[in-house]
């Protein structure tokens, strides 16, 4: 009998009970790129990479902190760009040498042109890092005060090192009560009948709240919100320009040797206007290539910003030889 690749790769134990891999089922929008890689099993550091992706606790949810799900979708957007990088691009995956190395070295090696190529995967990853935990989001679910549901909450500091553990779920709840009973008492006082919403503010830890009475069934579902991210970010990661102390993803790249940094981001703005506000003089090309001579991009040959495996735009330096250019329809001849 034929084994699926996704009923093979669950059927491991190896992979802890928790691991966010565990709940992806046929269907999945993840199920086409975890499917092929497994089918990259005899590419060298297939087997560290394996482990790396699959078998390590940091994926593990806990429910009281952002941190695992950080950890899955960054391993998510490395599975896309390698589907992107040997499936979309249909370059050959040679080598996963960071999964082999103690040393600071790329992610994927693949084939461009007949010339081994680096490539270096990051993941923005601002709509997980923002995201509030499952258990608080669970208890915040079923808060009623002076007929206030919570309905969404903001936690712009949260980051994916922040805990909410159940004493820290417990007081902020009570804080949270707290400023809803003085929210009423002033109306109360002034003659003014309660609004339908409030937003009040926590200072530690820094939340947001929303609330509603309009919420009749118990237990809301409450939301996380945040601002979108702002292109301006995405620049000063990218390039370190606004930036006096981080340094660049393009400089960690060219540090690990990388000869195209890949780049997972949310999809809220075009990726044409994304690249000109981080660059200068870039020219768009046909298809999905653009080139720029700024020299941010240092030593690397250019950079790939991508939301999905077929929704994505390269962009490459004008210094580097035609064989570095990724072989879609942004050859210079075309510009």
């Amino acid at each position: 009998m034929v084994v699926h690749p996704l009923e093979g790769l669950l059927s491991d134990d190896r992979i802890p009970a928790g691991h966010y891999v565990r709940s992806v089922m046929p269907g999945h929008s993840m199920v086409p790129h975890i499917e092929f890689f497994l089918s990259l099993s005899g590419v060298p550091g297939f087997a560290e990479k394996y482990d790396e992706f699959f078998c390590r606790q940091q994926a593990v949810a806990d429910g009281y902190s952002v941190a695992p799900q950080v950890q899955w979708a960054n391993i998510c957007v490395e599975l896309v760009a390698i589907r992107l990088l040997g499936g979309t691009l249909g370059l050959r995956i040679c080598e996963f040498p960071a999964a082999q190395s103690t040393a600071p070295t790329c992610d994927v090696v693949a084939l461009l042109n007949g010339v081994r190529t680096s490539f270096e995967v990051k993941n923005c990853g601002i709509e997980e890092v923002r995201q509030a935990p499952k258990r608080l989001l669970a208890s915040l679910g079923s808060f009623v005060c002076e007929g206030y549901h919570i309905t969404a909450i903001d936690l712009p500091r949260a980051g994916a090192k922040k805990v909410f553990y159940p004493a820290s779920i417990a007081l902020l709840r009570e804080q949270i009560e707290t400023k809803v009973q003085e929210e009423v008492c002033e109306y109360q006082e002034i003659g003014l009948p309660q609004p339908e919403t409030l937003v009040i503010d926590i200072d530690t830890p820094e939340v947001k709240v929303f609330l509603s009475r309009h919420v009749t069934m118990h237990g809301a579902n409450v939301l996380t919100l945040y601002a979108p991210l702002q292109v301006s970010r995405i620049c000063t990661e990218l390039t370190g320009k606004h930036s006096k102390n981080d340094e660049s993803l393009i400089a960690k790249a060219e540090r690990k040797g990388a000869h195209y940094l890949m780049y997972g981001i949310p999809a809220w703005e075009s990726f044409e206007s994304i690249l000109d506000t981080c660059f200068t003089n870039v020219q768009h090309c046909q298809g999905v290539g653009s080139k720029t001579d700024d020299a941010v991009l240092q030593n690397i040959d250019g950079v790939i910003l991508f939301a999905r495996h077929d929704w994505f735009r390269v962009l490459t330096s004008l210094r580097v030889s035609d064989r570095s250019w990724i072989p879609t329809e942004l050859r210079p001849a075309s510009c």
